[in-house]
């Protein structure tokens, strides 16, 4: 018993401590250490904003007032960030200024465009709310505007969207005339080249795909809806090669700063593509951003969109990309 004795102590001390909190207090003090000793210059192409219980304390509320996400999402901004990730709780108290901070216009810069993504709020002078159900519609799957610039230009994928079933798309508006209004004018997007007059003939009736049919469902929810396809196809004379290279990766997606991301092969090729990835491996990578070994995907693979995904909407997009051809395609 007297032996025990001291390892019983020892436990009870190390209890005590972190109880209250030492060990915490020792990490940070060890950061500190490494992040002095470790120094180098700030990459600030990409920044992960973590938020502890100091910062909380520190600021005094949580959530935190979305004035203070706004100014430091400008503040990184204007540092010469281009992707941000930060844990941010919209269960606080909200009015229009707030929001409105963070409804700005994302713009992407190509050699050939700059495009803005105009304001899909419900206001009526800035926004969307002067459009009926089907100019929206029209607007989606055709890309047709009912004033002004007629024609929308890339990088909107209407090549996927001209399949939307006709009760996904109204859910689609349904959905945008639910959010809050906010008064936010976007400048047009600039193309420096030419704009077809169409897409394509215009789209009347599109049925629902049942998910019944596994395959033809994953087919749809890969394709109009969730666009994988579109990201996954290189192209070839300007247009995505579906026929022949669908989904063999290869294309590239600037995330900003001049950079480029090449897409994976997600055919099941099992060398170069995720054919000897396991059911669960490649739902990890869809909803998680995981590959097989643990490491994290790039951020501009829109993941965080996909974790909310039902597991019956998954498995479909699986049993698809496992029903399509085997093209070996090693990206690098």
């Amino acid at each position: 018993m007297r032996r025990r004795l001291p390892h019983f102590a020892a436990f009870c001390l190390i209890a005590v401590l972190y109880l209250a909190g030492a060990f915490e207090f020792i990490e940070y003090q060890l950061f500190d250490v490494r992040f002095r000793t470790l120094e180098r210059p700030a990459q600030s192409d990409l920044v992960i904003v973590a938020i502890d219980p100091k910062c909380i304390s520190e600021i005094g509320v949580w959530p935190w007032p979305r004035e203070l996400h706004a100014d430091l999402v400008d503040d990184l901004i204007g540092a010469g960030t281009r992707q941000i990730a930060l844990d941010i709780d919209f269960s606080s108290r909200s009015n229009t200024i707030a929001d409105a901070r963070l409804a700005g216009g994302f713009e992407i810069e190509e050699e050939h465009f700059t495009a803005r993504s105009p304001n899909l709020t419900p206001d009526v002078e800035t926004g969307i709310g002067a459009w009926n159900d089907q100019e929206l519609i029209t607007a989606i799957r055709e890309g047709l505007r009912p004033y002004g610039s007629l024609i929308i230009g890339p990088p909107m994928p209407f090549s996927q969207y001209r399949g939307m079933s006709d009760r996904d798309v109204r859910a689609i508006i349904a959905y945008l005339r639910s959010v809050p209004e906010i008064s936010n004018r976007i400048a047009e997007s600039e193309y420096r080249m030419p704009l077809p007059p169409a897409y394509g003939p215009p789209v009347g009736h599109v049925e629902d795909v049942s998910p019944d049919d596994q395959v033809a469902y994953g087919r749809y929810l890969a394709g109009p809806l969730a666009h994988c396809m579109e990201c996954h196809t290189p192209m070839e004379k300007g247009r995505f090669d579906y026929g022949n290279r669908n989904c063999v990766g290869g294309f590239p997606i600037p995330p900003g700063g001049g950079a480029s991301v090449l897409t994976g092969n997600i055919t099941p090729d099992r060398e170069t593509g995720v054919g000897g990835w396991s059911d669960d491996d490649i739902k990890k990578a869809i909803t998680r951003g995981l590959r097989p070994d643990g490491s994290q995907i790039h951020p501009i693979m829109p993941y965080r969109f996909y974790t909310g995904m039902k597991s019956k909407d998954v498995n479909a997009i699986i049993a698809y990309l496992r029903s399509i051809p085997a093209v070996r395609n090693q990206v690098k």
